[in-house]
């Protein structure tokens, strides 16, 4: 237990209150062994501990990277990360936001389904050499710094989504998401009406076909220039 509850995920279940688990699967073995040359071993052992999980009332899940092949295939076909590297879904959000891990350059892409937004980000210097230490302290680092708030999205009132929605439409079951209740409704600002409780890997499967894909900025990269330049 003491192992698995490190200064990252104490910081992640209850600093920032992601505590208790409402949700969880058992890990099959066979994952297990398949994933454990893959994937970090600290993020294998939140498995072994926690399973497939929910959090936050269903705000976040650590989940099958199995599962979510296809939808990282299509979201990433004609993209610049397409043969980049190999990435595992490990987690999403309520909201569809997919945060996959590069089998070489780890926690390095974010996609936010609803919108249409990949984010990439440069984690080289942090990797170093890629040893499995310093990948499983990008693990510990990537459950410390989510965050509530930003999982969630506003509605038109700049006010949070998440907890009306799971009022008025219920809790999430694991393999579902408040996704668009209308594919015609494809931005912000949203209304509580425009979302339903919606199959989490067809709907953003669906997404990925219909709608229009765009890479976002690299922001670490773009303060990293801006210091760089400063001190020129």
């Amino acid at each position: 237990m003491m192992d698995v509850m490190d200064s990252g995920f104490i910081s992640f279940y209850r600093d920032a209150g992601f505590g208790p688990i409402n949700d969880t699967v058992c890990v099959p073995e066979a994952a297990i062994r398949y994933y454990e040359y893959r994937l970090p071993r600290k993020l294998i052992e939140y498995w072994r501990y926690w399973g497939w999980a929910g959090f936050a009332d269903g705000l976040f899940w650590l989940v099958n990277p199995a599962e979510y092949e296809e939808v990282v295939a299509l979201w990433l076909a004609g993209s610049p990360f397409e043969c980049h590297d190999r990435y595992h879904v490990i987690a999403r959000s309520a909201f569809g936001e997919l945060f996959l891990w590069g089998e070489k350059t780890a926690d390095s892409l974010t996609i936010q389904t609803l919108f249409g937004q990949i984010f990439p980000a440069d984690r080289s210097d942090d990797i170093g050499c890629g040893s499995s230490q310093n990948m499983n302290i990008l693990v510990q680092e990537f459950m410390a710094t989510l965050c509530r708030s930003n999982l969630d999205i506003l509605d038109v009132d700049n006010q949070p989504l998440f907890m009306p929605l799971r009022e008025r439409l219920g809790s999430l079951r694991p393999d579902e998401m408040y996704g668009r209740a209308s594919a015609f409704i494809e931005c912000a600002p949203y209304r509580i009406e425009h979302f339903a409780r919606v199959h989490a890997i067809t709907h953003m499967a669906h997404l990925a076909k219909v709608g229009e894909r765009h890479i976002m900025q690299d922001m670490g990269a773009v303060l990293k220039q801006s210091y760089l330049e400063n001190l020129m």
